[in-house]
């Protein structure tokens, strides 16, 4: 017995025994504490903040946090404390389990009670950046009508894109995201826009900065400031009714010809920009110049994802007759004969009733090639490479993909047989 107490001592986990976080209020705000460690939430009504307390330690510590998540629930929602508790997204014991103690829900919805109503609302939008903009509001008095104001403008994209540029930089202490704020009232825009981000920032980039949504990050702005620098994709933004992120990853991926202010109404309309890329790549790609020309042209007009589809099916068609297929494997006689081309591929499907048409991608990556038998029998025959470099058959059927009789399907084969010798 003494011997299997022993063996079970040695297999115990501490993972399996989880510490749980304990809760109350002070006079400062909501202490949360776990194990030698808490944190303090600090009132709206007496200093706002968040603090990491290790007790136990010398020397004592004392850690702000800036939470870079949601914080703030929607009207009527019930709120859940993993949503705003640190140790729901930074656990300070990695080798144990953390949950949060049977009071932390009631806790946190009590502590957000004492935030006003109206600066709750004005900050939710801002998503990621919900806390520091509630700690501005809450160092600067009247920030919130600042905000209040942008918002009733359509500006508020430019206090997201500078509360991004501020967290990225890594040190924002208290006095720092004060003078921001600040800044952000008083200097003007382009200078706090290209101390935040480091580079020139042009009048034009400031209104459509000031366009986008709260809820953007430092590399959203980056990419609009890249993508203003090509005159076409930058057009497109101007026109644009909205400026969204979807709408900058699409002007991002496109083709300088293919930036046209309608690309504000696709992405409206559910278009991805991963969909547009692709479908105008897939469209293009075998164009010529001038059918290029033609192509964007058609394109401009294009103001819902039914017609772009419509507009790539049309466009694909005519690369494929653009575009050479390579020279036959088999330089095959009588009866066998290749299927060169696009068009050819296309008039084999039609004869013998079958998809041959739909492999013409296999065929122009050198993979499958196709051959149609004008013997007494006709067939249309594929043949697909081997790795020693050799080429056989894959499939050989008739008409409507009937199967062959054992004679012509002997007739294909020695004839091929007959071709790899000669060749």
């Amino acid at each position: 017995m003494n011997q299997l107490n022993i063996q079970l001592n040695r297999g115990f986990d501490r993972r399996a025994t989880p510490l749980s976080s304990i809760y109350r209020t002070t006079r400062q705000g909501l202490q949360e504490t776990i194990a030698n460690s808490y944190f303090i939430y600090g009132r709206w009504d007496k200093l706002f903040g968040c603090w990491h307390i290790r007790k136990q330690i010398s020397p004592f510590t004392q850690r702000e946090i800036l939470p870079d998540w949601p914080i703030l629930i929607q009207p009527k929602e019930r709120q859940n404390a993993s949503r705003m508790s640190v140790l729901a997204h930074q656990n300070p014991y990695p080798d144990r389990n953390v949950v949060l103690g049977h009071r932390a829900n009631y806790s946190f919805a009590s502590f957000l009670n004492s935030i006003p109503s109206l600066i709750q609302d004005l900050c939710r939008p801002f998503d990621r950046m919900q806390w520091l903009a509630l700690d501005i509001c809450h160092q600067i008095p009247g920030f919130y009508r600042f905000i209040h104001e942008e918002r009733r403008a359509g500006r508020t994209g430019y206090m997201a894109a500078v509360f991004a540029a501020l967290h990225n930089s890594g040190s924002c202490n208290r006095m720092e995201r004060r003078e921001t704020g600040l800044r952000i009232i008083s200097a003007k825009r382009r200078d706090v826009l290209a101390e935040g981000f480091q580079q020139p920032i042009s009048k034009s980039a400031v209104r459509l900065i000031e366009r986008l949504p709260e809820n953007l990050s430092f590399e959203t702005v980056l990419q609009l400031l890249d993508a203003l620098k090509d005159p076409d994709a930058a057009k497109a933004m101007r026109h644009a009714e909205q400026v969204t992120v979807d709408l900058i990853e699409a002007l991002m991926c496109l083709p300088a010809e293919f930036c046209h202010p309608n690309i504000s109404m696709l992405v409206a309309d559910g278009v991805s920009s991963s969909y547009l890329d692709h479908t105008i790549y897939q469209s293009v790609r075998f164009l010529t110049n001038k059918q290029r020309r033609i192509a964007s042209s058609e394109f401009k007009k294009i103001n819902s994802g039914t017609i772009l589809t419509n507009w790539g099916h049309k466009w694909t068609k005519q690369g494929r007759l653009n575009t050479p297929f390579p020279s036959p494997p088999l330089k095959s006689y009588l009866p066998l004969v290749p299927i060169a081309s696009y068009s050819a591929l296309k008039a084999e499907g039609r004869s013998m009733h079958n998809c041959v048409e739909t492999f013409w991608q296999d065929v122009l990556d050198g993979h499958l090639f196709f051959y149609h038998w004008a013997g007494d029998e006709p067939a249309s025959v594929s043949v697909v490479s081997t790795p020693d470099g050799h080429w056989q058959i894959q499939e050989a059927l008739g008409f409507r993909n009937q199967s062959l009789t054992a004679k012509t399907q002997d007739q294909i084969q020695s004839h091929i047989e007959i071709d790899q010798q000669i060749n």
